[in-house]
């Protein structure tokens, strides 16, 4: 089996762009603002639902960082916002058949709490891995996304394949 060990990459919205957004404090100014009383940053990400969404919670418990699996959604694009805990976490793009993942375009980010991302529609990704005993993420989606919309690729099984994060 090939392990494909992944060191943990930098985000931002320049590195992170390939699969979709960083959201953490904005760098622009403020949409709307009343000084001393708040401040609105409009757009700094966008979601593709198509539809009513729904707001999940995540409850991530600690493990060895190696991943053997993968899924995407093919119908919605995802957000995950860390509430309580770091995380690091791997994506990737298809191939050009679109119907796996293309090993070559997988990278590992760190979450930091309070921070979110979204990922693109297709993009291929797995449950994060908490840096601490247990994390919690709040996930957006499409509603009827877990019943309707997960597609799993086994690379371990189809691809000989297993990527650590080191």
């Amino acid at each position: 089996m090939r392990n494909v060990k992944l060191e943990v990459n930098l985000i931002n919205n320049e590195s992170f762009k390939e699969f979709g957004y960083f959201i953490d404090k904005p760098s622009v100014e403020p949409t709307i603002e009343l000084n001393g009383v708040f401040k609105y940053y409009d757009k700094i990400a966008v979601l593709d639902m198509k539809s009513l969404s729904s707001i999940g919670m995540l409850e991530i418990y600690k493990r060895e960082p190696t991943l053997k699996l993968l899924e995407k959604h093919e119908n919605t694009d995802e957000m995950l916002i860390a509430l309580d805990a770091d995380f690091t976490f791997i994506v990737a793009s298809s191939d050009s058949s679109g119907e796996m993942p293309h090993s070559e375009s997988a990278r590992a980010f760190s979450l930091k709490k309070g921070q979110a991302v979204t990922l693109k529609t297709g993009v291929w990704h797995w449950l994060p891995f908490p840096m601490q005993s247990c994390g919690r993420l709040l996930v957006m989606i499409k509603e009827g996304t877990p019943e309707n919309d997960v597609i799993s690729f086994d690379i371990e099984k189809e691809m000989n394949l297993q990527f650590e994060i080191v």
